[in-house]
């Protein structure tokens, strides 16, 4: 009988520990599916935010803003535009949310580098002298396009510069020119 006990006891031992391996499991599992859904979640809500700025971006007030921009380029080298800090402002968030991890960096690349690269070149004499005065201004739209500009370069042929060209520049400004018709 004492052989039978002891057997049982060591059963019972192997079974419970067998039972606290495969609750750990289970919790691990739990957890990584809890961690993979957060991120598919976060992911999606951040693409949904992406899409949404988009409209923003390209809805018609902000079209009349950037197209003042653009004319007021054309006019004026030293870039005065009343509109130009409205257009700088739009960046600001999104700089602050890709900072903080909301937003995914490919897809901003994606939706906005064309147009927050070309600005901040535009913009560059402007910014500086506003950030002279103000340090923190645009600092989540230079954040913004610092962390874009080495996807920039893993899509641009070897060797190519970031710095746009004189005609690049040229082209941008007809472009955004050209973005609702001109009033008759």
């Amino acid at each position: 009988m004492d052989s039978s006990a002891s057997t049982l006891q060591i059963i019972v031992a192997v079974s419970e520990i067998a039972i606290a391996i495969g609750t750990i499991a289970l919790a691990v599992i739990a957890v990584w599916a809890i961690r993979t859904e957060g991120k598919r979640v976060r992911l999606a809500l951040g693409a949904d935010l992406v899409f949404r700025l988009d409209e923003r971006f390209n809805s018609q007030d902000m079209k009349e803003m950037r197209q003042s921009v653009a004319r007021n380029i054309n006019q004026s080298p030293n870039l005065q535009s009343p509109n130009l800090q409205p257009v700088l402002d739009f960046f600001e968030p999104i700089g602050q949310l890709m900072r903080n991890g909301v937003l995914d960096k490919e897809l901003v690349y994606c939706m906005f580098f064309r147009w927050i690269h070309h600005y901040r070149h535009l913009a560059k004499d402007y910014i500086a002298n506003e950030r002279h005065n103000r340090p923190q201004i645009w600092e989540d739209f230079l954040y913004l396009h610092e962390q874009l500009l080495p996807l920039e370069q893993e899509r641009s042929r070897p060797g190519a510069s970031l710095q746009p060209t004189q005609q690049d520049l040229s082209d941008f400004i007809e472009e955004e020119l050209n973005l609702l018709p001109l009033p008759s």
